[in-house]
């Protein structure tokens, strides 16, 4: 299988933003690709780099080589569409595990990511206070939890208090299972819109 795949906004005749698409556990970045572009109707480049073996499919072993992976998946993207990839921090898009770890992603390189979307994140133990104080150390400009499960609005509604400072949103698509379908697509672009909505460089794409 190919390591990173890019969604390309074909028939763009301006610099369009870039998003890293982060697949899960037992996933895949191709898959990943597709639901983070079609989420965003194709406005943005997208961008999904590969995690570890893991079950017949890919999972990620840290946060660090999240970031690592990461790193080279932007470089790569801007090597060969660089003239058309807006410069700039990119969107964090993380789903399952990758939204799990994700505010601690975006504490260890702030220069990579400006903002993030985590997509059903909190079915491992995970510390609202902890993902707070990453959130705060990394300086992005908002965070938005999208969920599907009732677990995941749970531990949305638990963070809401620790996010002193933070703009921070959480968005439902009901209660549809741990899934990233079309109805989760429509909440993931609301999230989208929310933690970019004072970004000029996606302003002219949020209508």
């Amino acid at each position: 299988g190919v390591p990173t795949y890019v969604a390309i906004p074909t028939g763009a005749t301006t610099r369009r933003p870039i998003v890293v698409g982060l697949h899960g556990a037992q996933d895949r970045p191709d898959w990943a690709c597709s639901e983070w572009f079609g989420a965003l109707g194709g406005r943005a480049f997208v961008v999904c780099p590969r995690g570890s073996p893991a079950a017949g499919a890919w999972a990620w072993s840290s946060v660090d080589q999240i970031a690592k992976k990461s790193e080279e998946a932007l470089a790569l993207a801007r090597a060969h569409f660089g003239a058309w990839i807006d410069e700039g921090p990119a969107l964090y898009g993380g789903w399952s595990q990758a939204a799990t770890l994700g505010a601690f992603v975006l504490a260890k390189r702030p220069d990579l990511f400006g903002a993030g979307v985590f997509v059903e994140l909190g079915h491992t133990p995970l510390d609202p206070r902890a993902v707070a104080a990453s959130v705060r150390a990394s300086h992005a400009r908002a965070i938005a939890v999208v969920c599907a499960t009732a677990s995941c609005e749970a531990w949305c509604e638990r963070a809401k208090p620790a996010m002193t400072g933070v703009a921070f949103a959480c968005e439902s698509a009901g209660h549809r299972g741990h899934t990233f379908d079309g109805v989760v697509a429509k909440s993931v672009w609301d999230a989208v819109r929310f933690v970019a909505s004072d970004d000029p460089r996606w302003t002219p794409l949020l209508r």
